[in-house]
């Protein structure tokens, strides 16, 4: 039996990466039509707990170690 998938794809300038992941982002959510803003928002919450994530770790990585001494 065929199968048929929707495929697209992309090449990506690694020098221009912020204009080039929106234009990622873009080009496959414009594809899903009324599932657009669902994707995107999906993104969003993702992106923004990455981020959070991400801040947190470099936070504990910038903290000084304790050293407790015995008395």
């Amino acid at each position: 039996m065929a199968e048929i998938k929707k495929k697209i794809e992309i090449l990506a300038d690694v020098d221009n990466l912020v204009e080039e992941i929106k234009e990622c982002v873009i080009a496959i959510s414009i594809m899903h039509g009324e599932r657009q803003i669902d994707i995107l928002k999906a993104v969003e919450l993702w992106l923004g707990e990455t981020i959070t994530n991400f801040e947190k770790q470099q936070e504990s990585l910038q903290e000084e170690p304790k050293i407790e001494l015995a008395e």
